[in-house]
């Protein structure tokens, strides 16, 4: 995809690379700007576990299943911002909605491989003040690298997007989802103790003692069972937080809570079968017999060696329709300003590429590299490089699409980065 251009460089414009595997769940989509003030947006999103539901958000066919553009997020973006950026709110909230309105539509399509959903990282940008107002938003692991395109290659770097997954020593991602499986737990426990004192009959789990013995292992469960339990009240959550002693009783925290719960028993409304699969919730690290890096991951089994055994290295995503119940699609959310005075580039890329290249190989690549369009290819050189050449594959190891975005307000001209000083040194 070549650069966008008019009789001047463009203030943002985009260019696209990728190099395929075996998967082809990568899925970009870009709406450059229709005119030289109008909003900007771009994004990549990135399939697991199939790829249906990443290529339906990005508004492409070849999943086999043509939705038309009715869930195209990107668009929802741009519509509900009306030639602004779009809201924090509005941005939580299609990020959700796209969760529960595309599950539910690969859910009824019947096909299994429907149920596995996707990272999403999305850049829009909008001239203002003579600089340009950017906000990312993302899900998951695809990553987001900013560049000072007026520095030398070193400390060129502006920002990057931190990665959901649930290392300790990261931005605290575990905590949050082992603390939402333990409030779903105790509400569970209300839920039955109150229909009990109410003399109703409540269909326990067939294998209900075994789960409680094994209670000081197991993190969590999730809410709604098979479908016929109740999602609880605001008032019961409020209740369940002040018995936890949890600080956090805000009624934006509770409201996250709901929506969990409720985005729960949705998904079990068509899968009820995976109830007792979903409720269940580990954090530990992959045997070094099925991954000798051993990474942190979530399981939604104890025994990471049953046939049903599954694991997550993301604590949120869109669509996670299979996996454990508190891999959310809660979008983090960013702004940033360009200075008319700058010129960067953000590379926004899957897994594939931040896998086996550095954040500051991804600079110096993007640095030295004179449009958009040679930056994106020569990265995605970088990763085959690696795949190909170092570990002698002969397709990459997993789908490698690197979008890079000019972010030029004042349309300023590539200059080859400032070389070192050379460093001196005198014999003895």
């Amino acid at each position: 995809m070549a650069e966008s251009s008019t009789t001047a460089a463009p203030r943002i414009s985009h260019a696209l690379a990728d190099a395929k595997s075996k998967k082809g769940e990568d899925a970009p989509a870009a709406k450059p700007p229709a005119t030289p003030d109008d909003v900007g947006a771009f994004a990549i999103f990135d399939g697991h576990g199939g790829k249906p539901f990443a290529h339906v958000c990005a508004h492409h066919t070849e999943a086999g299943i043509d939705y038309g553009s009715k869930y195209d997020v990107l668009a929802r973006l741009l519509a509900a911002g009306n030639g602004k950026l779009p809201s924090q709110k509005d941005v939580e909230d299609i990020f959700w909605a796209t969760d529960a309105e595309v599950g539910a539509a690969l859910a009824s399509a019947g096909a299994a491989q429907n149920l596995g959903g996707c990272t999403a990282q999305i850049l829009m940008a909008l001239p203002a003040s003579g600089g340009l107002e950017c906000m990312q938003a993302w899900v998951g692991d695809s990553t987001a690298v900013t560049v000072d395109m007026r520095s030398g290659t070193e400390g060129s770097v502006v920002r990057s997007t931190f990665n959901h997954n649930p290392e300790p020593d990261g931005q605290g991602e575990s905590g949050p989802l082992l603390h939402m499986a333990a409030v779903s737990k105790a509400c569970r426990k209300r839920v039955k103790k109150e229909a009990k004192e109410r003399g109703e009959k409540f269909e326990e789990d067939e294998d209900e003692k075994e789960e409680e013995e094994k209670v000081s292992k197991v993190v969590g469960n999730s809410m709604a069972g098979s479908g016929k339990e109740a999602v609880p009240s605001a008032q019961m959550i409020r209740d369940v937080l002040k018995e936890m002693k949890h600080k956090d009783r805000s009624d934006e925290h509770v409201a996250m809570l709901l929506r969990a719960f409720e985005r729960e028993k949705l998904i079990l409304s068509y899968n009820g079968n995976h109830a007792k699969y979903r409720r269940s919730c580990f954090i530990y690290n992959r045997p070094k017999e099925k991954d000798e890096n051993m990474p942190l991951t979530i399981h939604t089994t104890e025994d990471p060696f049953r046939k049903a055994h599954a694991d997550m290295m993301m604590t949120r995503s869109l669509g996670d329709w299979k996996h454990v119940a508190w891999i959310l699609p809660h979008p983090q959310v960013e702004r940033f300003r360009v200075p008319p005075s700058a010129f960067y580039r953000t590379v926004i890329a899957s897994d594939g590429l931040w896998d086996v290249v550095s954040h500051d190989l991804v600079a110096e690549i993007t640095r030295n590299a004179p449009t958009a369009q040679e930056a994106a290819q020569k990265l995605v050189e970088a990763a085959k490089d690696v795949y190909l050449g170092q570990r002698s594959l002969e397709l990459p190891g997993d789908d490698t699409t690197v979008m890079v975005v000019n972010l030029n307000p004042s349309q300023l001209e590539w200059q080859a980065p400032r070389e070192q000083a050379a460093v001196c040194c005198s014999l003895m």
